[in-house]
């Protein structure tokens, strides 16, 4: 059994940015486990044309360490695209581009192992330690003795129990929208559910999809929401405020039942859409409206 400082279970951003920053501190131990085999980030949801909704700057390791060798700069210097990016004057760079950043920084790390399922965690008293056990894809086991943990597992998607009813149309979570698109672009009627960015990319990939041929024949989307609106993810520049170190330490400052009222009233800093996503969708469906009138 091996002992280190930390160890980390899922590998995704969060915990890859952590393990990017470790690795420039030798006097630290540490290893991230993840079950994949290797990183993905929203398989499902990488279409063509989506960003992030956030700055290139928020990657794994600018803010904290701006020369970090896993630096998104560093990533376009290394694959020759510095040049590129800066002629395409855009901060927000593509989903695809992200999840390549992200799988090429963890292939610079060592301690990112993948193809790792953390089955089990328990804290030895003796050492004041967690014991890790991993399981393998070919069954073998592993454990870790750390002094640390970082969860980093994500969330599982969520369907209600109304929509795990087989039924003869389709009904899925927007995870599989990806692989799953040439599919819904074959109905008669579609219907979305949600009015967070997932959604509203789902709403506007099935927008392109539709043709004038089809939106003839009765073709149509639904977008339902039970919020009041579909709403854009707040991002003024002082709204951005709530997102730096010294708000944070203001924040935890604060007791913690009155900072559970705040955080429940910050939805749209991070639930929100874009507004570039909302400008695109209400562009095409006044196309599909204009075409409509003149038809009429």
């Amino acid at each position: 059994m091996t002992d280190f400082d930390l160890a980390g279970i899922g590998i995704g951003p969060f915990n890859l940015g952590l393990a990017a920053l470790l690795s420039s501190h030798e006097n630290l131990s540490n290893v991230f486990l993840e079950r994949k085999p290797a990183f993905r980030w929203h398989e499902g949801l990488i279409l063509p044309g989506t960003t992030l909704q956030v700055p290139f700057m928020a990657d794994l390791v600018t803010m904290a360490d701006p020369t970090h060798r896993l630096s998104f700069l560093n990533y376009l210097a290394v694959h020759d695209r510095l040049y590129k990016f800066y002629f395409y004057e855009n901060f927000m760079i593509p989903r695809q581009e992200y999840d390549h950043y992200c799988r090429w920084a963890s292939q610079q790390l060592s301690a990112c192992r993948f193809g790792e399922e953390v089955v089990d965690v328990a804290h030895e008293s003796a050492s004041d330690s967690f014991i890790v056990e991993s399981r393998s894809a070919s069954g073998g086991k592993q454990q870790y003795r750390s002094r640390n943990i970082a969860i980093g597992v994500g969330t599982a998607p969520f369907l209600p129990k109304w929509a795990q009813i087989k039924t003869l149309a389709p009904l899925m979570h927007s995870s599989e929208f990806g692989r799953r698109r040439l599919e819904l672009s074959k109905r008669r009627r579609v219907t979305v559910i949600g009015s967070g960015q997932s959604a509203a990319e789902c709403v506007l990939a099935l927008l392109n999809d539709l043709t004038p041929e089809m939106v003839a024949a009765g073709a149509s989307i639904q977008w339902i929401t039970r919020s009041a609106g579909f709403f854009p993810m707040e991002y003024s520049k002082l709204g951005l405020e709530y997102f730096t170190p010294d708000y944070m330490r203001h924040f935890h400052r604060i007791a913690p039942v009155r900072r559970r009222a705040i955080v429940a009233d910050q939805g749209l800093l991070y639930k929100g859409i874009s507004f570039s996503t909302i400008g695109e969708i209400f562009d095409l469906m006044y196309d599909v409206r204009w075409a409509d009138a003149i038809q009429a």
